[in-house]
């Protein structure tokens, strides 16, 4: 069953993580009621979201990949919606060969920058403003100056590139770990310097690693957790109280084959407590954000609350010390993954990933966005 299920994982994971750069192009999205609760956006092939946000209009914006509506092999899609999931407006960006977007952040002058196989700058209703197909990455925030800063890797090490507001690149660092080493999120904390967290040494024994730096990108200090067997760092944040908050996976710890690990540090990267959340099958935390009640709200996916080689999307909301207050899952009876997590200024949440559709013995994916009130209860979108 193991083998099954990291088949599958592996199959969507090499779509999310080596598919690589480019353009722009308009769209009709086609809209599939076919999710039990949020709204899906896609065609008949595959289509992936791998992060959103709410906006400053208190709709939402959505990146990931698009074959259905793509130019050739896959595309960067961008999607806006209003408060309600309706689509307001939908672009791709990309060339030949295979193109995803990773991650993107509202600017100031509400257009959006997007990461994955490039760097792609827009104007507030999708327009290309500017595109910069030397960098890629996992990850991009707006940084205090106006620029952007991007986590990746470059040469098999953790990288951290930061540009100008125009693309431009200010500088580009790496960071030497043990064989492959990749950085999957990042960002600006309050001294102006940056935190980035990933995986080292990620396709061997791999331990999940927290590097601090200063304004300029140089090592401040750098923190491996791990154990006897793989971890992963998939997302940080800066807490309220100075420290960090890690979300990820771990194959050492907890109650199964890989259960969602959440890492409580403080400001110098020392580990303060540690949770685990699964079952005896598979789990991975990919979001994770602090609440205004000072918990936390996860998002990753879950394998052991569903049938035999199948995954939900996995809501988790913890207290203060990491205590799961309750879960929720969503989905199907394909792999459905939840990617991004965000509490709303309704106090609700909105989680972003994407629903494997099974029809007919066939299946693709479609980018799915589901909104809960504070409770997770979701609510039934596009219906």
């Amino acid at each position: 069953m193991f083998h099954e299920m990291k088949r599958k994982l592996i199959a969507l994971l090499i779509l999310s993580l080596f598919i690589w750069v480019a353009c722009n192009e308009d769209n009709v999205v086609e809209i599939n009621d076919m999710a039990e609760v949020g709204v899906t956006f896609g065609g008949d092939q595959i289509d992936i979201g791998y992060f959103g946000h709410q906006t400053e209009d208190g709709g939402f914006i959505i990146t990931g990949l698009t074959q259905s509506y793509a130019t050739s092999g896959s595309d960067i899609w961008l999607i806006k919606t209003d408060s309600q999931g309706n689509v307001q407006w939908d672009y791709t960006y990309g060339g030949v060969g295979e193109d995803f977007g990773s991650s993107v952040r509202e600017t100031e002058n509400g257009g959006f920058i997007i990461v994955g196989s490039m760097l792609v700058k827009t104007q507030s209703q999708g327009s290309e403003d500017w595109i910069n197909e030397e960098v890629s990455g996992n990850a991009v925030q707006t940084t205090i100056d106006g620029g952007y800063i991007i986590s990746g890797t470059l040469s098999d090490d953790i990288s951290l590139i930061k540009t100008d507001s125009n693309g431009n690149i200010v500088w580009s660092k790496a960071y030497d770990g043990k064989n492959f080493d990749e950085g999957r999120s990042v960002v600006q904390t309050s001294d102006n310097g940056f935190i980035i967290t990933g995986c080292t040494d990620c396709n061997s024994y791999s331990d999940v690693i927290l590097i601090k730096t200063d304004s300029a990108g140089d090592t401040l200090w750098t923190r491996t957790y791990g154990g006897y067997d793989n971890e992963f760092g998939n997302y940080v944040q800066q807490t309220t109280d100075g420290g960090y908050i890690i979300t990820g996976q771990t194959q050492s710890f907890g109650n199964g084959y890989s259960d969602i690990w959440l890492i409580k540090t403080d400001s110098a990267g020392d580990t303060l407590w540690t949770r685990t959340f699964g079952g005896e099958s598979l789990e991975v935390g990919s979001c994770v954000q602090q609440t205004t009640d000072g918990g936390y709200i996860i998002t990753g996916i879950n394998f052991s609350l569903v049938l035999p080689d199948h995954g939900d999307v996995w809501l988790v909301k913890t207290d203060t010390l990491g205590n799961e207050i309750w879960n929720h899952t969503y989905g199907g009876v394909g792999l459905d993954w939840g990617r991004s997590v965000q509490q709303t200024t309704d106090g609700g949440y909105v989680v972003v990933g994407w629903r494997e559709v099974v029809l007919g013995g066939q299946s693709d994916s479609d980018v799915w966005l589901i909104l809960t009130d504070p409770e997770g209860n979701a609510d039934y979108l596009g219906q």
